[in-house]
């Protein structure tokens, strides 16, 4: 029986994947210096009233705001997820006139026993709010953070937002997550001669 955490704490590993189309993506780009990832999901409900009682409830769920915290993203990896670029000479350049690049979105969480992974497949970034302050008598590492909006794409049969993997669920899976987007397998790990009707023979 696979082991199951009691406590989940610490954040590493995020990786960005931009995408190549429908339910496909580049190379993972590692982004070192996570911090902080938050999420808010955004389900909304439409209540239906008849015989004096809450009669139907329809509940669609549009997707997570995202918010992540790292040390920096790296210039070329932001260029991309907000549209703006980079000048022959380096710099980064904030520009209207870009689209910016949808991207899947991975990172580790431990727990107290084994460590899960989590990947949200369709992310869009929005320009990020900037602060600077001065430097003290004690060194304060300032953070950059960047608000994403995650919705459902078509994946695998279902409208699919994202997907977690503890390591004790599947090892094998576990260890080659983050090499390339992980995509959902909904295939019966039945026998199907165990199926078969007793009477049968």
């Amino acid at each position: 029986m696979p082991e199951t955490n009691k406590v989940r704490f610490g954040l590493s590993r995020l990786h960005i994947f931009f995408s190549k189309g429908e339910a496909e993506w580049e190379e993972p780009i590692a982004i070192p210096g996570v911090t902080e990832c938050t999420r808010t999901a955004q389900v909304n409900s439409d209540d239906f009233y008849a015989d004096n009682i809450l009669y139907y409830r329809a509940n669609a769920d549009t997707g997570d705001e995202i918010n992540v915290t790292t040390a920096l993203f790296p210039d070329e990896v932001k260029a991309r997820m907000l549209g703006w670029r980079i000048d022959s000479k380096g710099a980064l350049v904030r520009t209207t006139d870009g689209e910016p690049e949808e991207f899947a979105m991975a990172y580790q969480v431990e727990g107290d026993k084994k460590p899960r992974a989590k990947v949200v497949y369709s992310c869009v970034a929005s320009v990020p709010d900037e602060s600077a302050s001065t430097k003290g008598e004690n060194v304060e590492v300032q953070t950059e953070q960047l608000a994403i909006r995650s919705k459902a794409i078509p994946l695998a049969g279902h409208k699919t937002v994202d997907a977690v993997l503890n390591e004790s669920d599947d090892p094998e899976a576990f260890a080659t997550f983050f090499d390339g987007v992980y995509v959902p397998s909904y295939e019966s790990t039945q026998d199907p001669e165990s199926t078969q009707d007793p009477a049968e023979g």
